[in-house]
C-alpha cells in the first residue's frame, strides 16, 4: 500500500500503554498512520481540528466527557470521520447507546486486534461494524428502533456537557471563548430543543445518554 493511502487514525484512551499497544499493532499492519493520541475527550477533540484524521478510534469510559458525547462532537466538526468505539462492555445497554450515537464501529478490547483493523477499515468507507460476538439479534433491534442523533450541534453538546459538569455560565464561556450572554443563549436552545428547563433536568438527561459520568458516591 502506497503512504498516501494508508488510513490516518486518531487514538483516544486514558491507558497509555493501551495506546502504545494500538499505535504499534496499527502501524505494523501497513495499513494504518497513527496520526495523533489523546488521553481524554476534551484534549482529542481539540487536537483533531489540527490533524483532521479518517478515523477516531475511541475508549467509551473517558474522565470527562464521555466517549458518547466526543463522538457526537467529533462529527459534528466533520461528517466524514469515521468513528469506532474500543470498549471492554458486552452488556446490552452499551450496545444501545452506540446504536443511538454517530459512531461507525463498536469493538470489544478483549477480543482479536485484527477486528480493530477490520473496523477502521470499514468505518472509513463509511460501513457499519460490530464485534461478531455481540449478539446480532439485539444490535437488529435497536438498529431498527433508535435513532443516531439527539439533535443538538456540535456547540450545544459542548455546552450541555460542561451545564452537566457543574460548570457556571461564566466557567462555561472562559473555558469555550465565548461570552456568558452567548452560553445563555446556548442553554435557552438547548432547553427548547430537549423540552428539559432546569440544571438538574439537563444534567440528569446527559448522565442518561452517558454524555457524562454519574457522580460516584
Amino acid at each position: 500500500m502506497n503512504p498516501k493511502e494508508l488510513i490516518r487514525v486518531f487514538l483516544v484512551d486514558d491507558h497509555p500503554m493501551m495506546v502504545l499497544g494500538l499505535r504499534e499493532f496499527l502501524t505494523l499492519s501497513g495499513r494504518v498512520e497513527v496520526v495523533g493520541t489523546a488521553a481524554g475527550a476534551e484534549e482529542a477533540v481539540e487536537k483533531i481540528r489540527n490533524v483532521t484524521p479518517d478515523v477516531v478510534v475511541l475508549d467509551i469510559g473517558l474522565p470527562g466527557m464521555s466517549g458518547f458525547a466526543a463522538a457526537t462532537v467529533i462529527r459534528g466538526m466533520d461528517e466524514s470521520i469515521g468513528i469506532v468505539f474500543l470498549s471492554m462492555h458486552d452488556e446490552e445497554e452499551f450496545i444501545q447507546e452506540f446504536m443511538q450515537s454517530s459512531a461507525d464501529a463498536y469493538v470489544l478490547k478483549n477480543n482479536p486486534p485484527e477486528e480493530l483493523l477490520e473496523a477502521i477499515e470499514k468505518a472509513h468507507r463509511d460501513e457499519f461494524f460490530i464485534s461478531p460476538s455481540l449478539s446480532s439479534k439485539v444490535i437488529r433491534e435497536h438498529r431498527k428502533y433508535t435513532p443516531r442523533r439527539i439533535g443538538l450541534t456540535e456547540r450545544e453538546i459542548e455546552v450541555l456537557v460542561l451545564v452537566a459538569q457543574g460548570l457556571s455560565s461564566k466557567q462555561i464561556a472562559e473555558k469555550i471563548c465565548v461570552s456568558s450572554r452567548t452560553v445563555g443563549k446556548f442553554r435557552e436552545g438547548i432547553m427548547q430543543k430537549l423540552d428539559l428547563h432546569t440544571v438538574a433536568a439537563l444534567t440528569n438527561y446527559a448522565i442518561q445518554k452517558k454524555l457524562v459520568s454519574a457522580p460516584r458516591g
